[in-house]
């Protein structure tokens, strides 16, 4: 699942660092971006553009269809999911 939405959104997902399968699952451990800027924070700055908010929701709507097969579009409805980095 990871390295197919990786594939369509590769800017977007964190990179991957390592993948492996074992009798327990798969596992796939990806770039560490807990240190990035919570979105909310920035949703809540009188600097942030509405220009960049939409962009942002734009972006989120991307993932929320490439997550869809998965059932995973549950994720992007906690705020501590969603981080910025440096260049927005």
């Amino acid at each position: 699942m990871y390295l197919t939405l990786q594939a369509q959104l590769h800017e977007t997902l964190p990179a991957i660092h390592d993948a492996w399968q074992s009798d327990d699952g798969q596992f796939v451990l990806i770039e560490d971006r807990s240190n990035w800027q919570p979105m909310i924070t920035l949703w809540q700055d009188s600097d942030t553009s509405l220009l960049q908010i939409l962009h942002w929701l734009h972006e989120m709507l991307q993932l929320w269809v490439a997550l869809e097969p998965w059932q995973c579009r549950q994720s992007l409805l906690e705020p501590h999911n969603l981080r910025v980095d440096e260049d927005g």
